[in-house]
């Protein structure tokens, strides 16, 4: 996404762009689409087993929305407004184009490099001078700050925790109270061996122990 937003060379772009959209979709030894196919057909045979119509109506029962029907209400509201709005980007970056004498249509690897070219000219914002105040520290410690403000938690860091990483930080978190609630692992840089994207998972999952007695 950064070689997106600012490599000026249109023809690298789009090779970038196509290599991305493209990926595990080559019909060689790592294309996944049959993979993909027999994933969704179990995730089917799955929910009808479970007396569901879709694997989308299975997974959606305990969420906000509760059902497809209710995802698809909210996706078409927003619809109208927010094709309504990428029109008027797309038509902002075709200016910026014919500005700079070029004769060819927007496209998608066109997208963020004349946005970021925008941003800039409009607002005068350039996110490398943002970038000192979004350190890692910084980010991290005002989450804690918010976390702490909203919940009353509070986050100690530990050295003496086994990790399965060199990089990974440990820290207990503490209720309002100062009892401990559990320990957070963070682990924040991408490397070889780690799945890409944002994500969270847990070790052990959140329980509750009540007395026998309080069951009878």
């Amino acid at each position: 996404m950064p070689f997106l937003q600012y490599a000026k060379n249109r023809e690298l772009r789009k090779q970038i762009w196509e290599a991305y959209q493209m990926r595990g979709n080559h019909d060689n030894t790592n294309d996944n689409k049959e993979i993909i196919q027999k994933i969704v057909n179990l995730r089917l045979q799955k929910a009808k087993l479970l007396g569901y119509k879709s694997h989308a109506a299975y997974v959606l029962e305990e969420s906000m929305a509760k059902t497809p029907e209710n995802v698809y209400a909210l996706l078409n509201k927003l619809w109208t407004p927010a094709l309504a709005k990428a029109k008027g980007e797309e038509a902002d970056i075709a200016k910026e184009i014919k500005g700079e004498g070029g004769t060819f249509a927007v496209a998608p690897y066109d997208w963020r490099y004349y946005t970021e070219i925008i941003r800039k000219k409009r607002f005068a914002l350039d996110e490398d001078e943002i970038k000192p105040y979004l350190s890692l520290p910084t980010v991290r410690e005002g989450a804690f700050a918010v976390a702490n403000k909203l919940y009353g938690l509070t986050f100690v860091a530990l050295n003496n925790v086994p990790t399965y990483h060199k990089e990974v930080e440990v820290y207990e978190v503490k209720d309002k109270d100062g009892s401990h609630l559990g320990l957070l692992y963070a682990d924040f840089f991408p490397r070889e061996s780690k799945r890409g994207g944002a994500w969270m998972t847990s070790y052990r999952n959140q329980s509750t122990k009540m007395a026998n007695a309080l069951l009878r």
